[in-house]
């Protein structure tokens, strides 16, 4: 958890692009519109997504493992005006006693399970949470194999922060082959001090779909569709992006 509310810090500044676009923002709000409310975002961190959907009127409840990412997105109801139910929990050991029509899990997360223990607990709990006919819906990339070559490759970019650019360094290395699991590097340089303002790292799984689909059976769902990105277009060869939505 230590990581996660360290990478509470900057989250917003490393992912404003992200933030800015949103292009998962749609796709859940139209499972919201479809199945019905109320809705639970899981990891929902700084309120990417969660703030949004509450000032188009939807409601939705969230949850984080992180108690600093949740004030950060305290601090955004403040000015927004608007407030909802936050549990801190980790999905792994979920308590959660009401059931909600769309339980949906953005940007990458699941990959913070690296354990099919987990990984099976996580899908589990979340089964257990969905209203009969609900649904839950995720979206993950697609494992590449020209990316896993890059791995250990350094990237660096520059970006703007009240009034100063920093430089951020991003790079992965493999921490198992075999197991498929990765360490993914984040860093801020101040270029004035050209000392480590930050950093964090994470350790993280490839899911490919297969997996993905064993681990949606096992839980109990047996019906499910892979998406190309976040439109209405199936799974593709050379699809870089997937959303899934599973109905209960």
């Amino acid at each position: 958890m230590d990581n996660f509310d360290k990478w509470s810090e900057w989250y917003d500044f490393m992912n404003h692009n992200k933030i800015s676009e949103q292009p998962d923002l749609q796709f859940y709000q139209d499972l919201l519109d479809k199945h019905g409310e109320p809705g639970l975002e899981l990891a929902c961190g700084t309120g990417r997504l969660l703030v949004e959907h509450l000032k188009d009127g939807y409601n939705v409840h969230g949850v984080d493992i992180s108690s600093k990412m949740l004030n950060a997105t305290k601090e955004k109801f403040e000015k927004e005006d608007i407030k909802t139910k936050l549990y801190q929990q980790d999905i792994r050991e979920l308590d959660i006693t009401r059931k909600y029509s769309v339980v949906y899990y953005p940007f990458n997360s699941l990959t913070h399970f690296t354990t099919v223990s987990d990984q099976m607990k996580v899908f589990n709990n979340i089964y257990k949470i969905i209203e009969d006919d609900g649904v839950f819906a995720f979206d993950i990339y697609v494992p590449d194999i020209q990316k896993m070559n890059d791995y250990g490759k350094l990237i660096r970019q520059e970006r703007e922060h009240n009034g100063t650019t920093y430089i951020f360094e991003i790079w992965e290395e493999w921490e198992s082959k075999s197991e498929q699991i990765f360490k993914h590097y984040n860093r801020i340089i101040n270029p004035e001090s050209n000392e480590i303002e930050w950093q964090v790292d994470f350790t993280l799984s490839i899911l490919p779909k297969q997996q993905l689909e064993l681990l949606l059976i096992n839980a109990g769902f047996t019906d499910y569709t892979f998406y190309d990105e976040f439109n209405d277009e199936l799974l593709k060869n050379d699809s870089n992006h997937m959303s899934v939505i599973a109905k209960k």
